[in-house]
């Protein structure tokens, strides 16, 4: 990563640190919902294929299209509150923390949700499989007639798949509620973590304005090779004598000045790269 304005990274402070647990907690967090997320889909899948009766995918779908998006955003929240916790450049710091505040807003309320749905599945999963069993067996029967030999065959032949598939859904009641758990503390952690990011970059952007107007050129002097110049719709932007490369913000660090770049773009932050901007005509 790069560099600051003063050429060396900040010394990570205690809301730094506190960033860096939030992330971890997170990223443990997002592994264990993707992971959890797909044994009730599977499971169910497998079950179908036997008793198509027994199936719940109305109970799944709800899950299966909420949690694991919710996890995959809370896991993007994490690399980019660890990246910015991480990062050098103010800018760059300061685009990395309000990312991760922007998505920890959106994760927090949709998590708290599906902590709601997974505990209401977790409830009611076994009495919908209950049902479904009593349904088959009605089904069954009647369509055994008043026959007894044959209700004594098919009860015979289907004891054992009956004693297997109608049996309490324990596994599913387990997941349903560890990741209801897992969602919980995911909801927790985007508030904690939404407060704690908006501090951070509050400072990262204070430190970045104070940077910028301690190296703020006066019109048309020169700073170690840049020119603060003027175009013809009166915006002001920096031209390097040597290179001839135009850049919107005043070149901050020393290692910029001397090669003509400076520290602006997203690209510079998603790429770690120094950003460039287009040649701009004086008019």
């Amino acid at each position: 990563m790069g560099n600051g304005p003063d050429g060396q990274c900040p010394t990570p402070g205690g809301q730094s640190r506190t960033c860096l647990i939030l992330a971890i907690v997170q990223g443990v967090l997002t592994l264990l919902g993707l992971g959890f997320s797909l044994l009730p889909w599977l499971g169910d899948a497998s079950l179908c294929r036997q008793q198509p009766g027994l199936c719940l995918n109305d109970l799944h779908r709800h899950s299966w299209w909420l949690t694991p998006p919710t996890n995959f955003w809370a896991g993007v929240a994490a690399v980019c509150m660890l990246r910015g916790s991480l990062e050098c450049k103010t800018w760059c710091r300061s685009w990395w923390l309000s990312t991760a505040f922007d998505l920890q807003v959106l994760v927090a309320p949709v998590s708290l949700a599906c902590f709601a749905l997974l505990g209401w599945q977790a409830i009611s999963a076994g009495a919908l499989h209950s049902a479904a069993c009593a349904r088959l067996a009605v089904t069954a029967t009647a369509s055994s007639g008043f026959d007894a030999d044959a209700v004594a065959i098919s009860s015979d032949g289907d004891a054992a798949a009956d004693a297997s598939h109608c049996a309490y859904p324990s596994r599913a009641v387990f997941t349903y509620a560890f990741l209801s758990i897992v969602m919980q503390i995911h909801a927790a952690c985007a508030v904690c973590a939404a407060f704690v990011v908006r501090a951070q970059q509050q400072k990262a952007e204070a430190a970045a304005s104070t940077s910028k107007g301690k190296g703020e050129p006066r019109s048309g002097e020169r700073v170690r090779g840049w020119r603060k110049r003027i175009n013809a719709e009166g915006r002001t932007f920096y031209e390097h004598r040597r290179t001839g490369r135009v850049e919107w913000e005043p070149p901050l660090s020393s290692s910029d000045v001397e090669e003509g770049r400076s520290d602006s773009g997203f690209e510079s932050c998603l790429s770690g790269s120094e950003g460039r901007l287009p040649r701009v005509d004086e008019g």
